[in-house]
């Protein structure tokens, strides 16, 4: 007889599925009203996209029906390597989303000609996003344990020549700030 056991989960498991639970924790206990938080009142606001998730890869597609003052009315998509293991910069966070979806309804002329610097990028989707608008050059900034995740992400995006990764680690310069 052969006896077939589920291997436990683990809380790279859990992160995966759903990033936002431990944000939802206390000392491991979930604050009562928030299992379907992320369902609703977030998802709620988010910009009406096409997605999908395969092999912590996500492609967020952005979409609109108007002409913009270039007459482009091309969709435009990002692809994203996730990953929570290294902190919540490691997901999609909906604030990302929704930026770059404001990008995105500003046009296509928007950005054409500026430098663009994003501080805190994670998996650097706004910076990414804002790469394919037309600006003369993006950086994207994070803490050291996301470098790695930003690069990947640029190189899956082809934005090679476009966007640079750059470390920066805010608690450095805590020091100099007289709050």
């Amino acid at each position: 007889m052969v006896q077939h056991t589920e291997s436990p989960r683990s809380d790279a498991d859990d992160d995966f599925e759903d990033p936002f639970r431990r944000l939802r924790l206390t000392n491991g206990i979930e604050h009562e009203g928030t299992s379907n938080l992320v369902r609703s009142q977030i998802v709620s606001v988010l910009p009406g996209q096409c997605h999908s998730l395969q092999d912590k890869i996500l492609k967020l597609t952005f979409s609109r029906t108007d002409v913009d003052e270039a007459g482009s009315a091309q969709d435009l998509s990002i692809i994203l390597s996730v990953d929570a293991s290294p902190g919540c910069g490691g997901v999609v966070w909906p604030a990302g989303q929704i930026l770059s979806n404001y990008l995105f309804t500003k046009g296509s002329t928007y950005l054409r000609g500026k430098n663009v610097l994003e501080l805190g990028s994670g998996t650097g989707l706004v910076g990414l996003f804002a790469s394919l608008l037309g600006p003369n050059h993006v950086w994207i900034t994070d803490q050291a344990p996301l470098l790695g995740i930003m690069r990947h992400n640029i190189s899956m995006n082809n934005l090679d020549s476009k966007c640079t990764v750059v470390g920066l680690d805010w608690s450095a310069y805590f020091g100099l700030l007289s709050i």
